[in-house]
Formats: C-alpha cells, structure tokens, sequence
C-alpha cells in the first residue's frame, strides 16, 4: 500500500491512534509493575536495621561463649599447672627425706663396718701375742731339750 506524502502529512497531524496509545499505556503499565515488585523486594532501612541488630545479638553471644570456654579452658590450665607444681613440691621433700634417711644408713653402716676392723684388729693383735709367746715357749722348750739332751 502506498501512501500519499498528503495522507502521512494527515497521520502526523493527527497523532498517534488509540490503539497506538493502549499499547503505550501497557507498556507502561507493564514497566510500573516490574518496577513495584522489583522495590517491593529490596530491603527497606528498617529491614536492614533488624538485620544488623540480629547480626549483632547472635555475634555477640557467639563471642560470649567463646569468651567463657577461653576463660574455662584458662583455669583449666592454670589449676592442672598448680596441681602439677604441688606434686612436684611434695616429691622433692620426699626425695630430700629419703635422701637423708639413706644417709644416715649409710653412716650407720660405716661406723659398724668401723667397729668391726676395731674388734678384728684387736683380735689379730691378740693372735699375735699369743702365736709370740708360743714360739717362745717352744723356743724355750727346745732350750732346755737340748741342754738334757747334751748332759745326759
């Protein structure tokens, strides 16, 4: 179809049809509701105020728990570490003790060991007393032996 330049000329002057237009208006209509529930689901700032004060609250007692169980594993430390130096106090006193006890047996054991070398050494000294007399007597023995033996 064509048209004459005076028949466009009319279609210009005359503006868009009423067709045209409700088209236009859906469009339109159609863009606004996009728009609405594209806003209807972005966050307002009281949304986002609840949302950071929730935030806040569950970090919070997050870092509550977190700060008891430091403090509970803390005293945990310090009460085995206390447990641990009392025990090692309470050995060295029984190794001192024990080590002096053990001391003293062992001077105790010395001074009978003393005692016995005295008592032997007096002993022997006696011995040797009486093996010298011994000798002597047979000495003296053999004297008067050989002087009977000689006058007779």
């Amino acid at each position: 179809m064509r048209t004459t330049l005076l028949e466009r000329n009319t279609a210009v002057a005359k503006g868009p049809t009423t067709r045209e237009l409700e088209t236009r208006l859906d469009g339109m209509s159609e863009a606004i509701r996009l728009v609405q529930s594209r806003v209807d689901r972005m966050p307002t700032p009281d949304m986002v105020q609840s949302d950071v004060e929730k935030l806040r609250e569950v970090t919070g007692t997050r870092i509550d728990a977190l700060s008891t169980l430091l403090d509970s594993k803390l005293l945990g430390n310090e009460i085995a570490l206390k447990a641990a130096l009392l025990t090692r106090k309470e050995a060295t006193e029984e190794i001192k003790e024990n080590f002096g006890k053990q001391f003293e047996n062992q001077a105790k054991l010395i001074e009978a060991l003393k005692e016995r070398i005295d008592r032997t050494e007096g002993r022997a000294g006696g011995l040797d007393k009486g093996w010298g007399i011994f000798v002597s007597a047979v000495g003296i023995i053999g004297i008067i032996a050989t002087i009977i033996v000689t006058r007779t």
